[in-house]
């Protein structure tokens, strides 16, 4: 790992400063990121950092609710994440 940030740094999900935070640190741009999360919250981060939000389908919200937050996209085995990253 490059960084690490957490709730524990500032404000908490959904608010975009955790990955913004990352996103500085690793030298990435908004254009060229991906966040990946179980969560509507993640979701919602993701939007705001103007980031592709990636949904996984095993976590704590269901598909439904990650769709309504927003999802670009969302997948239901991690080997399907690199096809959306490399797509």
């Amino acid at each position: 790992f490059l960084t690490l940030n957490t709730a524990d740094d500032g404000p908490g999900k959904p608010d975009p400063s955790m990955l913004l935070n990352a996103m500085r640190d690793a030298g990435a741009v908004p254009e060229n990121t991906f966040m990946i999360g179980d969560t509507t919250f993640d979701m919602q981060m993701a939007l705001a950092a103007k980031v592709r939000a990636v949904g996984v389908s095993w976590g704590y919200h269901d598909r439904a609710r990650l769709e309504r937050a927003g999802a670009h996209h969302i997948v239901d085995h991690i080997s399907d994440i690199r096809h959306i990253v490399e797509g």
